[in-house]
């Protein structure tokens, strides 16, 4: 009879046991089971939100690529700039070109035959290698101006004068006279170039005035 009981015992509490431990699992299915749930649902929640967002900025790229190809609107007539004027040529024929050399030379005291046929021809072809005697008045993008490429802004000059011969010839001559023109004729020449470069530093430009007007006499 103690026996029976014994084994009674102890099977109810296997039983118990096995009982807990099944509810144990039951349980920790029950969580995992829920917790992927969650789980899921987030992750769907996710890619919802990425899908419907990468939708909206597909959208608004695709917009934008719709308007970079699309061509520029031609511009309104009134907003067309106008077209720039071409320089025209000083309308001078050249004897009236030495002519006027010849009496600014006069003027500013080159009276003898000699100095004068020096200084009229120095200038004429100082003229010549800067603008082909009225023809290209501007030089230097825009800085140098009319016959003899005058620098007008930083020489102060204004740029009536350097378009007109009598006046930029007379301000040449004069500057070339504050360099001891024409004593030290290939100092005073060589000036009007400046000295800012090697090839200026040997006087090429003087060089080539001194051919210019070796070409006269041929």
């Amino acid at each position: 009879m103690g026996d029976l009981k014994n084994t009674t015992w102890l099977s109810i509490q296997k039983v118990r046991r096995r009982e807990r431990r099944t509810e144990l699992i039951r349980g920790l299915l029950e969580k995992t089971i829920i917790t992927s749930l969650i789980i899921l649902i987030i992750i769907g929640l996710i890619s919802i939100i990425f899908f419907f967002s990468g939708y909206k900025f597909t959208r608004q790229a695709l917009a934008a690529e719709i308007k970079i190809e699309q061509p520029a609107a031609a511009p309104a007539e009134e907003e067309k700039k106008p077209e720039a004027k071409k320089e025209e040529p000083a309308k001078i024929s050249d004897g009236q070109i030495i002519k006027t050399l010849k009496a600014v030379c006069s003027a500013n005291g080159m009276n003898d035959p000699k100095n004068n046929e020096v200084c009229w021809q120095t200038l004429w072809a100082m003229s010549y290698q800067e603008s082909k005697l009225g023809y290209l008045m501007i030089g230097d993008q825009g800085r140098s101006k009319g016959w003899f490429h005058i620098q007008t802004k930083m020489h102060q000059l204004s740029e009536a004068c350097a378009l007109d011969l009598n006046c930029s010839a007379d301000w040449t001559l004069k500057r070339l006279i504050t360099k001891g023109f024409p004593i030290y004729w290939t100092y005073s020449v060589q000036s009007h170039n400046g000295f800012g470069t090697p090839a200026a530093k040997r006087g090429e430009y003087a060089e080539i005035i001194k051919k210019e007007i070796a070409s006269l006499d041929k």
